[in-house]
């Protein structure tokens, strides 16, 4: 196995025995690395030490990670311009900061029997949204509203 001490110098491939008998000498642990190159790499470490480096690394990397979060908004048929806008502006900030946002369009009392009011609507809203999102699949009628998820399309500039 090849070996690697404490300060990150490479001590050649050693054998195991003798790789435990140097940890000894000097105190400290043999910790496995990589177990799957070829050969194994083991570092000569504290173990303690070695493992609050990890978990901190992982804390790290856990509290950088972004998940898909979901964020929903609500019309009714009969919206105001200025209103309309706003909520607008509101889905472009979620899109902007890479959420899903799930859009519903609820009709009530006599709006239910003209439910094309609220297409007209949800067509509006994807005109207005199709430079920033994209729809994950056409307009859904669900009991009394009609329901829409958007993903934000990827910058040019932006990596993945």
């Amino acid at each position: 196995m090849r070996v690697i001490d404490e300060n990150g110098n490479n001590l050649g491939i050693l054998p195991i025995n003798q790789a435990i008998n140097l940890a000894r000498q000097r105190s400290l642990d043999l910790v496995e690395i990589a177990p799957n190159a070829s050969p194994p790499v083991c570092r000569i470490v504290e173990y303690s030490k070695f493992s609050y480096e990890q978990n901190k690394k992982a804390r790290q990397a856990r509290k950088k990670q972004h998940s898909g979060s979901l964020k929903e908004i609500q019309f009714r048929p009969n919206i105001g311009e200025h209103d309309f806008q706003i909520k607008i502006n509101r889905i472009r900030d979620f899109l902007s900061q890479n959420h899903k946002v799930r859009v519903l369009v609820n009709l009530f009392g006599r709006a239910l029997n003209h439910r094309e009011l609220g297409q007209e609507l949800m067509n509006k809203i994807i005109n207005q949204l199709q430079d920033v999102a994209r729809p994950e699949q056409a307009p859904i009628w669900m009991h009394r509203s009609f329901s829409i998820m958007f993903i934000p399309r990827p910058n040019p500039g932006q990596q993945k």
